[in-house]
């Protein structure tokens, strides 16, 4: 009850627009404040609609505009101590976002106020911070970070890209670690002009102990602690121009493609390497795509290679079964059913059949060629129907 919470910021109220959350333990909860807002009297005034420029103003007033709803529901994170019955705000004007670590313990503040206004393509500049949440206190992790790669599940360690190296932060010692072993995992085929990432995380390994990064081939293990990253696929990617990605069916089932980004959709789980691990397979120059099986310590096997397009696969929850689509120029994207090592695919749709009787199709062919600097390129040559 904020009016008898002495701790309870003034002027303020929990709000609707921030669900709560649970620690681990049940001992802390997380929940969103807000300003109060004034009713305001309904006015029969003409409504002005006129938006006034000026120079000083950190965004434009169109950019204003879109965000406008977006700030009327913003909250500032407050940590409830239940047993203690205290409330602490932990996000302000200056850090607006927090991302807590899922026991509350910890969470990582992001600062971007001392860069408004300065024009960055591809990511924008923010100095972050370790929070303690029992106490609020702030720790500089570093300044002006533009590539950051998320929290580990187990809450310990943050990732983060700085001069095109991968270091890692020990939440609770403040140790920062450069992790990559002298690789570079930037992407060095991302052609613009901003702080290039890295060409995508894979997860972290269940035992808490290493993060799963790609190369432009190859998945690799980095130890979080420091040490010499280990290539799990043996360089076979590198090896065959073949991208390998790691494939995580997750909890509702379905499976994404590349593995590019971090944490997309929901929390990534993590990786038991001792388990068989299902990666997406994409022939750099082939086109081919499909799905190859990493056993520990093993190279990649490959289960199913095809010169299609293969699409995410979506498991069963209570059958040894997986669905996914495939589809070339000429080949509708039907629905194929097989078991989750890709054995006897079968294919169960046969959508639209009549679109290649029904219309003239061409066809695609892939061409390799040189630019006049000597460098490999690749396009795809379309013929119109009955082409000689």
């Amino acid at each position: 009850d904020p009016a008898k919470a002495a701790s309870f910021p003034k002027d303020m109220v929990i709000s609707e627009y921030t669900a709560p959350r649970w620690s681990k333990d049940g001992a802390r909860v997380i929940v969103g404040l807000k300003e109060q807002d004034a009713e305001k009297p309904a006015s029969t005034d003409p409504q002005a609609n006129v938006d006034v420029y000026h120079w000083k103003d950190d965004d434009p007033q169109s950019v204003q505009i879109v965000q406008l709803a977006q700030l009327r529901r913003a909250t500032k994170a407050a940590v409830l101590d239940v047993s203690a019955g205290t409330l602490r705000q932990i996000a302000d004007e200056e850090m607006k976002t927090i991302t807590p670590t899922d026991d509350l313990a910890w969470a990582v503040g992001r600062i971007d106020t001392p860069y408004a206004g300065q024009i960055e393509w591809g990511a924008t500049k923010a100095d972050f911070h370790r929070v303690n949440l029992a106490t609020g206190e702030r720790t500089l992790i570093e300044r002006a970070l533009s590539r950051t790669m998320g929290l580990s599940p187990d809450g310990k360690w943050f990732l983060y890209l700085k001069a095109g190296r991968v270091y890692s932060y020990q939440l609770a010692t403040g140790t920062k670690t450069v992790i990559d072993g002298g690789r570079s995992f930037v992407n060095a085929e991302d052609d613009h002009d901003y702080e290039k990432p890295v060409y995508g995380t894979a997860g972290f390994t269940s035992d808490g102990k290493s993060a799963l990064l790609y190369d432009r081939y190859d998945v690799w293990a980095l130890p979080l602690a420091g040490g010499q990253p280990v290539c799990l696929t043996k360089g076979e990617g590198a090896k065959e121009g073949v991208r390998y990605r790691v494939v995580q069916l997750g909890r509702g089932g379905a499976g994404a493609r590349g593995g590019g980004g971090q944490r997309g959709g929901g929390p990534q789980e993590p990786i038991d390497l001792a388990k068989p691990l299902l990666l997406s397979t994409f022939g750099e120059w082939t086109k081919k795509s499909g799905y190859s099986e990493l056993q520990a310590g093993q190279s990649p096997s490959s289960l199913l290679w095809l010169d299609k397009s293969v699409g995410a696969p979506t498991a069963a929850k209570n059958a040894d079964r997986l669905i996914f689509a495939a589809q070339t120029f000429n080949e509708y994207p039907n629905y194929w059913v097989a078991d989750k090592r890709l054995a006897s695919p079968r294919r169960v749709t046969d959508a639209m059949p009549e679109i290649f009787k029904d219309f003239a199709w061409g066809s695609k062919k892939l061409i390799d060629y040189k630019n006049s600097k000597g460098v490999r390129l690749q396009g795809t040559l379309t013929l119109p129907a009955g082409y000689e």
